[in-house]
């Protein structure tokens, strides 16, 4: 299985990506794609983002419930 980058720029994202970037990177992607004035810009993936709290120790204290 090929390693997913952890940073994708606008250029590189599909709707079809929508699973690691979300709904605003994915349209912005498609925007960019077909041409449209999209400020250069990049998208960190939820993947590396998930991995980032857990690395960081502070996914628990975001995940945790509120009482």
């Amino acid at each position: 299985m090929k390693e997913m980058p952890d940073i994708l720029w606008l250029e590189e994202i599909r709707k079809e990506d929508i699973s690691l970037v979300g709904g605003k990177g994915a349209s912005l992607g498609e925007m960019s794609s077909i041409g449209l004035p999209v400020p250069g810009a990049f998208v960190v993936t939820g993947p590396a983002f998930r991995r980032f709290l857990i690395e960081a120790g502070l996914e628990a204290t975001i995940l945790k419930k509120p009482v």
